[in-house]
């Protein structure tokens, strides 16, 4: 009687839908780039998520606790009903789809970011899976890569439910039906820094230092050929400074060393700045003027959009690294306001 049941589920649910399963984890493959990179992005205005985040703490809970031990959470959208999951679920329909789905997606990613990468989509039902309802994602980043630049280890995971409509229509784009938040655990080693500050990106942001000097305007500085080295608590920087566009022989070696804090989870800034160079005459009264110039070294709030925020909730440098924990939120896009109808047509249809 079983098989009579569940060969025609198979048929019709399984193989014939195959192709919509490689589609979802390819899609999720594509838009979790995005939760790394997301500290690239420009600064743009818009609404702010904060009435979105509220609501999506009825759900997630607080970013900051433990979750591997939390029980299972109650998704804030309708499922499949209990017989169709648990029947999936006997028959190893369910097992098979999130097998593909963590291939796809694994596949995906590495192509994009490079290195090792590994990714682990877990659902409730095939037939959840292609409605794009998944109980939880977790992603491992190591050695992977944007663009030349290093990303470090990075591990992120769902504090809840995710909802995401893969399907494009023309009155619907490819976004998350509900709020999510992703729990992210960075660490960045001497190696991977040293790596970072020699790619052309990170080599222009270092070349964008702006300054007024009494008698000569607006300056710009560059720094050239910089060198990290991470120690307990403290940061060191060796490297040339000059003015932009300027020969090399004229830059000036200097040492600048610091301790990074976080300030609240949205800015980190660099204290106790000493600096050390032969051709400075005094570099305490040049420490200072250091301190405001590159202070905060990051502003996450600054990168906030009405679909995204990021913030920071711990940040260690120890043992040759530096390690952070933080929590993205993601949010759907604000719905489009309806179009208005013209006074001449409100009238016609009076």
């Amino acid at each position: 009687m079983l098989v009579y049941m569940v060969v025609p589920f198979i048929r019709m649910n399984c193989f014939s839908s195959l192709h919509r399963l490689i589609i979802i984890a390819s899609c999720l493959g594509l838009t979790l780039p995005t939760l790394v990179l997301h500290a690239k992005a420009q600064a743009s205005s818009g609404t702010s998520i904060s009435l979105q985040s509220k609501q999506i703490e009825n759900t997630a809970g607080s970013p900051h606790r433990n979750t591997k031990n939390s029980p299972a959470k109650t998704p804030p959208f309708q499922l499949t009903n209990k017989a169709n999951r648990f029947i999936q679920r006997v028959t190893g329909i369910t097992f098979l789809s999130e097998i593909i789905s963590n291939s796809v997606a694994g596949y995906v990613l590495k192509k994009k970011l490079g290195g090792k990468v590994t990714a682990h989509l877990k659902t409730w039902s095939l037939t959840d899976l292609l409605a794009g309802k998944i109980e939880s994602i977790k992603i491992s980043l190591r050695g992977c890569n944007i663009k030349g630049a290093p990303l470090g280890t990075i591990a992120i995971h769902s504090e809840n439910p995710i909802w995401y409509n893969y399907r494009k229509h023309s009155n619907e784009r490819r976004d998350f039906k509900v709020p999510v938040m992703m729990n992210i655990d960075m660490l960045l080693d001497q190696a991977t820094a040293a790596s970072a500050l020699q790619t052309n990106k990170v080599a222009s942001s270092l070349g964008a230092l702006k300054l007024d000097l009494p008698g000569l305007g607006a300056q710009q500085l560059a720094v050239l050929n910089p060198q990290v080295a991470i120690t307990d608590g403290l940061i060191t920087i060796n490297a040339l400074l000059l003015t932009a566009g300027a020969q090399e022989e004229t830059g000036v070696p200097i040492m600048i060393s610091g301790n990074p804090k976080l300030e609240g989870d949205s800015r980190i800034v660099l204290e106790n700045i000493a600096v050390s160079s032969p051709e400075i005459v005094e570099p305490q009264k040049f420490a200072q003027f250091i301190e405001e110039l590159l202070n905060p070294i990051v502003n996450f709030s600054r990168f906030d959009r009405p679909t995204m925020a990021f913030r920071l909730n711990s940040l260690i440098v120890k043992d040759g690294a530096v390690k952070g924990t933080g929590h993205l939120l993601l949010a759907p896009h604000p719905a489009q306001p309806g179009p208005v109808l013209s006074s001449k047509v409100s009238k016609s249809t009076n």
